[in-house]
């Protein structure tokens, strides 16, 4: 049985040995950090935590709580990703339904994508799958350290609120046509679907003549540095420069990590010749969702 996860359930659930499964997925915030286990404590939170922008099923069998999963929005409530996945041994049979019912319920919140990011050829792509996630692209994590090497860097400055639109077409032109639905193809569907951060996120682009060439996010968490980047397919002999350009923005030797989508090559070639390490691959899936419209009846009535 599936249904939502309750206040009651979280004391009784989680004895020693039930549900003591790792997180089968990802969020920008975990990326990185290793796999996240369901304590005791974390799901007393999540039995506190549903709302209009968070989500928490569970699939119970005898009684017992077999599998969990959470669904959160993204900056707009049109966009939801899986943020927490656990199963038991005995779970894992039932992913795909618990899949399915997550995409119902968010459904109901007027969502109309749901993303969900596991581990390349880990446990939660076939039930994603077969819950009808499609894959839309691959990212690789590289850590390292951005020093100034004292190259030519990228003139960067920070972005305004009138650049939404110049960085969304950047986006769709760096992005396969098979990815662009995960992006988004409207203006609207790009912001919606962008991923938050708890931490101090700062953005930066670079003008040319021709518009913008390159854009870059830093997020910020604790003593974190988080960095993503889109170089335009026109200028990939620019990646050097990018890096340098970021490196400058942050004015120090900092510890990083840097998420490159496989779909960008010359930024991945470039970290690993400045050094970096390649440390893990994720896959990122979507799943069209239908909405539930809610519209009144016509009734007759009598004159």
């Amino acid at each position: 049985m599936i249904r939502r996860f309750r206040m009651t359930d979280a004391p009784c659930q989680l004895l020693q040995g039930r549900l003591n499964s790792r997180d089968l997925v990802y969020t920008r915030a975990s990326i990185g950090y290793g796999t996240r286990k369901l304590t005791r404590a974390a799901a007393a939170c999540y039995s506190m935590s549903s709302g209009p922008g968070r989500k928490i099923l569970g699939s119970f069998e005898n009684g017992w709580l077999e599998a969990l999963a959470i669904v959160q929005t993204r900056k707009a409530a049109t966009a939801w990703e899986v943020s927490g996945f656990f199963a038991s041994a005995k779970g894992y049979s039932q992913l795909e339904d618990l899949l399915l019912a997550a995409a119902a319920a968010v459904g109901e919140s007027g969502a109309e994508r749901l993303f969900l990011r596991c581990a390349t050829e880990g446990p939660a792509c076939g039930p994603a799958q077969r819950a009808g996630f499609h894959y839309a692209f691959a990212e690789e994590l590289f850590t390292g350290r951005l020093r100034s090497k004292q190259g030519t860097p990228m003139h960067f400055r920070p972005v305004r609120d009138s650049d939404a639109h110049d960085i969304f077409r950047l986006q769709m032109a760096t992005a396969p046509i098979a990815s662009r639905p995960a992006i988004g193809l409207t203006l609207r569907e790009w912001e919606a679907s962008r991923e938050l951060s708890p931490g101090r996120t700062r953005e930066y682009v670079c003008d040319t003549e021709r518009g913008l060439s390159a854009w870059a996010r830093l997020d910020r968490t604790n003593d974190s540095l988080t960095v993503e980047a889109t170089l335009h397919p026109d200028f990939p002999g620019l990646a050097p420069m990018l890096v340098e350009g970021v490196a400058r923005v942050i004015g120090r030797d900092s510890p990083a990590r840097w998420i490159v989508p496989t779909y960008q090559p010359y930024l991945a070639t470039t970290l690993a010749g400045l050094g970096w390490q390649s440390d893990s691959t994720y896959e990122v899936s979507i799943k069209p969702v239908a909405r539930q419209v809610h519209q009144p009846f016509m009734t007759p009535v009598q004159a």
